[in-house]
C-alpha cells in the first residue's frame, strides 16, 4: 500500500463525506472548489500520488480510456514551496490493452526530479 499523502486543505476529509463548499461560487453553494474536488478523488492512489513525495498535499483528478489509455492531473503542495502542476498521460498501439498505473507514477518521479534540479 502507498504511503499517505495529505489531502487538499480546502476541504475536508474524505472519510469524513463533508468537502467545504465555496458561497462565494458563481454556481452557488452546491458546487465544490477545484482543490475540493481534487483532494476527494479515490483513484489517483497508484498514479501521480505514487509518484509524489510524502509529506506533500496533492488533489488530483484521474482518467482512463481504450488502446491503455490512462491519464492523471495533479495539483502537488511541497513543504514550503509554490505548488506544481503536472498531467501525465499515457496509451498503448493495441486495442483493448491494459493501462499501466505505474507508468504514470514513474513519470511523475521523473519529471519531480528533472523540476528539482533547478
Amino acid at each position: 500500500m502507498p504511503p499517505t499523502r495529505q489531502r487538499s486543505p480546502a476541504c475536508g476529509s474524505r472519510e469524513s463525506g463533508s468537502p467545504r463548499r465555496d458561497s462565494g461560487d458563481s454556481h452557488g453553494s452546491s458546487w465544490p472548489t477545484l482543490s475540493c474536488a481534487t483532494a476527494t478523488n479515490t483513484t489517483g492512489e497508484e498514479l501521480i500520488r505514487a509518484g509524489t513525495p510524502e509529506g506533500w498535499t496533492i488533489g488530483d483528478r484521474t482518467g482512463a480510456g481504450g488502446y491503455g489509455t490512462r491519464n492523471a492531473i495533479a495539483v502537488r503542495w511541497p513543504p514550503e514551496r509554490e505548488p506544481i502542476v503536472l498531467a501525465v498521460m499515457s496509451t498503448r498501439e493495441t486495442d483493448g490493452a491494459e493501462s499501466g498505473n505505474s507508468l504514470i507514477a514513474d513519470a511523475t518521479e521523473v519529471a519531480l526530479d528533472a523540476l528539482s534540479q533547478d
